[in-house]
């Protein structure tokens, strides 16, 4: 982790002696990371649907009493 850190600054002094506009690149980076964070939502607010829409489809096979069914059938 502290070789991340190191390595961070040195690209960071790095890309200031090159002059590098990195507030351009920080943006752009930032728009994909908020792409990226749309998608993963998108996809687990679907997989939530899914899930609310099955346990609704259980809990309507719930309301049916199997057991009153079969005592009647007895």
């Amino acid at each position: 982790r502290e070789d991340y850190i190191e390595k961070a600054k040195y690209l960071a002094k790095k890309l200031i002696d090159l002059k590098v506009d990195v507030g351009e690149i920080a943006r752009e980076l930032f728009e994909q990371l908020i792409e990226t964070a749309k998608d993963y939502w998108k996809m687990i607010l679907d997989n939530l649907r899914e899930v609310k829409e099955s346990a609704a489809e259980n809990a309507s096979y719930a309301d049916e009493n199997p057991k009153t069914e079969l005592g009647k059938k007895l």
